[in-house]
């Protein structure tokens, strides 16, 4: 009898750890699970100001579907998106904007709140709806640098490479502690969410050895202070991942960044891991398809042509196991994909109405949604 209870106590832990990343439901009548895959829409913080009010529209998008997450993206080149006390970036009431957002006096910049995110939050909880908060490292630190040569009047070449611009040096223990530090305050500030996502896309001065040794010192530490760990796809190549964190969920983008040179896409190709040999190493993947699920918007490819195009090709065409842009590569099962997120750059958007963005959002978002839902 102890032995059956035993084995009845091990089957129930083992539907509860699935549940916890995929909801399921059993249809009494047919007998069919459910299963709702991960759901999310980014949104790029560092390189457009969206208010708390627009954030809620997300969320409340997210919030249609069981599983259903916003991604910030908020820190980058440009920009850190988010009041950043380490480097003296701090909400002051006399810097805010008419529609009441708070600016770095020094940048002009825009960004928000301690206060803000914790409104976010709780909006979030109340939609139940998860906060997938990003801190993009290390490469696109361009916008540290800048508060950092702020607030010190100089760079640090212990920190930011000398040679490539807007990248950790990470290959200094200086860079690595400052990368900490700057996880450390956003971990406090976004304590309770379950997944953090610490970047580690289009980075080019390490090597594979050096990065995977990054990303498993970063990862661990974020581990410790209670997070599942997301992470980018490029630095995962085929020699590495072996030696890379299995806790980690690779959010996979693109198998060549989206390179333009023959050259180089050939390349990255041939040294960058697939999402189906991530999949065999025994990683959890997000499905980000660059070619489907990314929008770029600017003033000329808002129009509801534009639109209705991309909503009409990602129904046609895109599935959850398709993950090497449009070029017909599938996977060849969906095991251990655990969701998909449409994606929002804001790098092009000046001039562009919030509501245009939101509009393209709306309309192709639920397409995603309802292909993260799997009936078996």
């Amino acid at each position: 009898m102890k032995k059956m209870l035993r084995s009845v106590a091990l089957m129930l832990a083992m539907v509860m750890l699935v549940s916890t990343i995929q909801p399921m439901e059993v249809n009494a009548a047919t007998k069919k699970k459910t299963t709702y895959l991960l759901s999310g829409i980014t949104l790029d913080v560092s390189n457009r100001y969206y208010s708390v009010k627009e954030i809620e529209k997300y969320i409340n998008l997210a919030a249609k579907q069981k599983n259903g997450y916003v991604q910030l993206h908020l820190t980058g080149d440009n920009a850190v998106g988010i009041e950043c006390q380490y480097l003296g970036q701090v909400a002051k009431t006399k810097y805010r904007r008419k529609n009441g957002a708070y600016y770095n006096p020094k940048t002009g910049k825009c960004f928000l709140s301690r206060r803000d995110i914790k409104t976010i939050l709780t909006y979030a909880k109340k939609k139940k709806v998860m906060i997938v908060p990003e801190i993009d490292m290390p490469g696109h630190v361009g916008g540290f640098e800048k508060l950092y040569i702020k607030k010190y009047g100089k760079t640090n070449a212990k920190i930011f490479h000398a040679d490539y611009e807007g990248e950790l040096a990470i290959k200094n223990k200086q860079a690595i502690k400052f990368a900490k530090n700057i996880y450390n305050e956003y971990a406090k500030l976004f304590k309770g969410c379950k997944y953090f996502h610490i970047g580690c896309d289009e980075f080019w001065s390490g090597s594979a050895k050096q990065n995977a040794s990054y990303i498993n010192t970063i990862s661990k530490y974020m581990q410790k202070k209670g997070f599942r760990v997301w992470a980018w796809n490029d630095l995962f190549t085929k020699t590495n991942m072996k030696s890379i964190n299995k806790k980690i969920m690779v959010t996979y983008w693109s198998y060549d960044g989206d390179t333009t040179d023959a050259a180089e896409r050939k390349e990255r190709r041939k040294v960058r891991a697939t999402l189906p040999e991530l999949q065999a190493k025994g990683f959890s993947v997000l499905n980000y398809n660059s070619y489907y699920l990314y929008l770029t918007p600017n003033k000329k490819n808002v129009s509801k042509a534009d639109t209705t195009y991309a909503v009409n090709d990602a129904k046609a065409n895109w599935s959850i196991r398709m993950w090497d842009g449009d070029s017909g590569s599938k996977c060849k099962t969906a095991k251990r994909i655990v969701g998909a997120c449409v994606s929002i750059w804001g790098e092009d958007s000046k001039g562009v109405k919030a509501g245009s963005i939101y509009q393209q959002v709306a309309k192709l978002y639920p397409v995603l949604q309802k292909k993260c839902i799997i009936k078996k």
